[in-house]
């Protein structure tokens, strides 16, 4: 059973936080740190271990395979549909777009650009035009970007070589 969409799944009828807890206190050898996060009143680490016979272990293996079975099938439906979110996340970086932007361009949230980009999901058809969209205005801020003409201070266009 899951917790929520890309979360831990529920082991035993165990709360997350729960186990999340028994994983701060556990003392198997094998445990070892792989992130900190930090908050205004807490902080901590988070931890990964080699004990397969851990609850928590193997809820985390499986949601590992679910992501990987679910980002199979995007890679899949994007592939039918003519689209590479590798080729757009590299086409994206190298115009200096982020995330934001190009989600702000497209109408949608951060964290749903986010899902495609990371081929969590297919992307919709719908949205492969408004992509090129941001892309061609973007590329057109660059080639004709406002410059000051240092002699009078005006703004002129001028085309990039």
């Amino acid at each position: 059973m899951m917790t929520g969409r890309n979360r831990i799944p529920m082991t035993s009828g165990v709360g997350v936080a729960h186990q999340v807890e028994n994983c701060q206190t556990c003392t198997n050898p094998t445990k070892h740190p792989i992130g900190f996060w930090d908050g205004k009143d807490s902080h901590g680490q988070v931890f990964d271990c080699d004990n397969y016979a851990c609850e928590l272990k193997k809820a985390k293996n499986e949601l590992s395979k679910m992501r990987e079975e679910e980002k199979m099938i995007s890679l899949i439906e994007n592939e039918k549909n003519g689209i590479s979110m590798e080729d757009t996340r590299s086409r994206r970086k190298e115009l200096g777009i982020t995330i934001a932007k190009m989600a702000n361009g497209l109408g949608i949230s951060c964290s749903e650009y986010s899902v495609y980009e990371q081929c969590r999901e297919p992307l919709p058809v719908g949205l492969v035009d408004r992509i090129e969209g941001v892309f061609k205005k973007e590329i057109d801020r660059h080639l004709y970007a406002p410059r000051l003409k240092p002699e009078f201070g005006a703004i002129r266009w001028d085309v990039k070589a």
